[in-house]
């Protein structure tokens, strides 16, 4: 019989629930201390044995806790569940889909439910057949939800992002009897089980018609072309579509680019009883050039409207929509012509009225150009942005804070990896601000140099960003002093030794040590 494999230890990071303690065991073990009392969803807190204290706040929960109060890490890999259904493995309130569905013109069956809060829901829906997803990761593919088309959805943290796969030109041409790119917008059905298929409308536009099943206390409204809001009776928007982008197979082997993509249109259609349409439009003359690639995917975006004081999105030369719903950030050029830069909004509850020593913006690059290092920066805005922020009409820039010279993810050779830009003076002048957001700018240092080209996860990916800063704060005031061995005659306070003792109680938020002294 083989001797048992022996005992492994695996070391555990040092916790404390309380500052106090927390300081006590980074000066005995002379390793940073997690304050777990100080955990968030989105921050994490040590004391240093120094006795300063450090704090990474990311720019979205990166943990959640569950019924029981534990804290438990996000995992939106899909899994089936007891009854059927499909659901991420760890997400607080994730989408729910459907193991097979059963749909009609008449009574839509839902395919993607999120719960929209207090009770609300919202329902992406199928009038027609979907047999049982292809599961893998966060993704559930449906086959053939019409001929030659797929049904992607992937789950997110906060919602999902739904997209129809083209397989191929004869996909479409099927549908709209058209032999050529120029033929007749004539059209049809044809769909999988009577469900009506995409066809030209007004303008040469492919359209889809996507029903959703709604709580009837929500009302969908259409916001200039570029998202569809759902509202409830108290005026508040609790959910949104955005308006995605088509794309087709070709990609750029260096900038990791699509070469090929287009704006998609989503526009509000219908709306009674708890019954809500969306129409997607792409370009017919785009979809069916004889230069594009398949397959082709046309990509909207559902997501919870949870109100959070974080934002990060792109902006670049040649996009003019809104790209906050996207898993990535970029900076440079990949063409010498079209620009990106990135805008992120961080709360300034955490860096406010302390002492900041250190301060780095931390980036998951996950594509660079090539391994040759070059710079990219961060410089201050002086305005908070918002999802409205375009190429077109962004801030002015304000101060350059940081860089750091770097190339990950390009190849094995660079693989993909955390970038600590060092921003310590844009943060400690953030702590002497009343704002309670701020706002700062990625960018390639240059801007015609192709070889600056980076991709970065953001708020929205499994990596998002983060500012890890060091920092001290002030103590607090002491009591009102309190003099000993005095006495009170005829109403006048005295003395009766001649070394009287003067005591005052001080406290330092931090759990440090407090000297008093006095003249």
């Amino acid at each position: 019989m083989d001797d048992p494999a022996p005992e492994v230890s695996v070391p555990v990071a040092p916790l404390s629930v309380y500052f106090p303690s927390a300081v006590i065991q980074a000066r005995a073990t002379g390793e940073r201390v997690e304050v777990t009392g100080e955990r968030t969803e989105s921050s994490t807190t040590w004391v240093n044995p120094d006795g300063t204290v450090t704090t990474t706040q990311h720019a979205a929960p990166v943990r959640f806790q569950d019924a029981e109060g534990a804290w438990q890490e996000f995992d939106t890999t899909l899994e089936e569940r007891a009854d059927g259904s499909i659901a991420p493995v760890a997400v607080p309130d994730p989408v729910v889909l459907a193991g097979s569905v059963e749909g009609t013109t008449a009574d839509p069956a839902p395919v993607a439910s999120m719960d929209a809060g207090e009770g609300a829901q919202v329902a992406v829906a199928w009038e027609g057949e979907l047999s049982e997803p292809v599961l893998a990761g966060d993704a559930a593919t449906y086959r053939g939800a019409w001929p030659g088309i797929d049904l992607v959805v992937h789950a997110t943290r906060d919602g999902f992002e739904q997209s129809f796969v083209i397989a191929d030109r004869e996909a479409l041409l099927g549908y709209t009897g058209q032999a050529s790119a120029g033929a007749s917008d004539a059209g049809g059905d044809g769909g999988a089980g009577g469900v009506p298929a995409p066809v030209p409308v007004t303008g040469g536009r492919v359209s889809w018609d996507v029903p959703l099943v709604v709580s009837e206390d929500l009302t969908a409204r259409e916001v200039a072309g570029e998202r569809i809001e759902f509202v409830n009776g108290a005026g508040e928007v609790v959910s949104r579509f955005e308006a995605p982008l088509a794309w087709d197979a070709q990609v750029d082997a260096k900038s990791w680019e699509h070469v090929n993509h287009v704006p998609v249109t989503v526009a509000l259609v219908g709306q009674d009883a708890g019954r809500v349409t969306l129409r997607l439009s792409v370009d017919g003359g785009w979809l069916l050039d004889e230069g594009r690639v398949f397959p082709v995917t046309v990509d909207p975006v559902y997501a919870s409207a949870t109100a959070r004081p974080t934002f990060d999105a792109f902006v670049q030369s040649n996009i003019s929509t809104d790209r906050s719903s996207e898993q990535e950030l970029k900076a440079g050029t990949y063409d010498g012509t079209n620009k990106a830069r990135s805008f992120l909004t961080f709360s300034n509850t955490s860096f406010k009225n302390v002492k900041i020593m250190s301060a780095t913006l931390n980036l998951y690059e996950t594509w660079s150009y090539s391994c040759t290092p070059r710079a990219v920066e961060v410089w201050s805005v002086p305005t908070v942005v918002s999802s409205s922020v375009r190429w077109s009409n962004q801030p002015a820039l304000g101060a350059r804070y940081g860089s750091v010279t770097v190339a990950k993810g390009a190849n094995s050779s660079c693989a993909a990896g955390w970038v600590n830009i060092p921003v310590t003076g844009l943060v400690q002048s953030w702590s002497s601000s009343s704002a309670g957001s701020v706002s700062l700018v990625v960018k390639a240092a240059s801007e015609t140099d192709v070889l600056g080209w980076k991709r970065f996860g953001s708020m929205e990916s499994t990596t998002p960003p983060s500012i890890t800063f060091t920092y001290d704060r002030k103590p607090n005031l002491g009591t009102v002093p309190v003099v000993s061995n005095t006495g009170t005659y005829n109403s006048q306070s005295y003395v009766w030794k001649k070394r009287p003792v003067v005591s005052t109680t001080a406290t330092d938020p931090d759990g440090n040590l407090v000297e008093s002294s006095g003249v």
